[in-house]
């Protein structure tokens, strides 16, 4: 919600929380990535993606079928 409304630093601190209260969640480590990414930040966002990769493998495929795309499946075919 944040993101949408270009409230970047607000969203990366929510995912952030997220992430610290359950590191579990593969979409806010995938999320916070896809907003890193947006910023440039890429090897960061890549440290993200990976992680929430590692916790829920098939993510990609997913966020693909969602039509989503990244500059991350290009990074990780290579």
């Amino acid at each position: 919600m944040f993101y949408k409304k270009g409230q970047i630093d607000e969203a990366m601190i929510i995912y952030r929380k997220a992430i610290n209260l359950k590191p579990d969640i593969a979409a806010a480590y995938w999320n916070l990535g896809k907003i890193l990414e947006q910023e440039g930040r890429f090897y960061e966002a890549f440290f993200f993606q990976e992680r929430a990769l590692e916790i829920q493998p098939d993510l990609v495929k997913n966020t693909q079928n969602n039509h989503q795309d990244s500059l991350f499946k290009k990074w990780h075919s290579q």
